[in-house]
């Protein structure tokens, strides 16, 4: 992160963000449909990760994620702020 900020000058916390986001990517890649975890399902979501994204690492279909997200109750929350 720091030696890509200091060549880019992209600001280290969107290359934060970046770099968590390959780690989780490449720690799914460890896991299919019947092994991955709910809590990183949770993570990937909050992470930005579709359904299909999921799929393509896990070597599931998008359906398939959508189900099984659902059927473990990660659901989407939309939190509204009223000013």
């Amino acid at each position: 992160v720091e030696k890509i900020h200091e060549m880019t000058r992209i600001d280290r916390w969107f290359l934060s963000k970046l770099e968590y986001c390959a780690v989780l990517s490449t720690d799914m890649r460890n896991y299919n449909i019947e092994t991955f975890p709910r809590a990183m399902c949770i993570l990937a979501k909050k992470a930005g990760f579709s359904d299909k994204q999921i799929a393509a690492r896990i070597g599931s279909e998008e359906l398939a994620v959508r189900a099984y997200r659902k059927e473990q109750h990660v659901l989407p929350v939309v939190k509204q702020i009223d000013t």
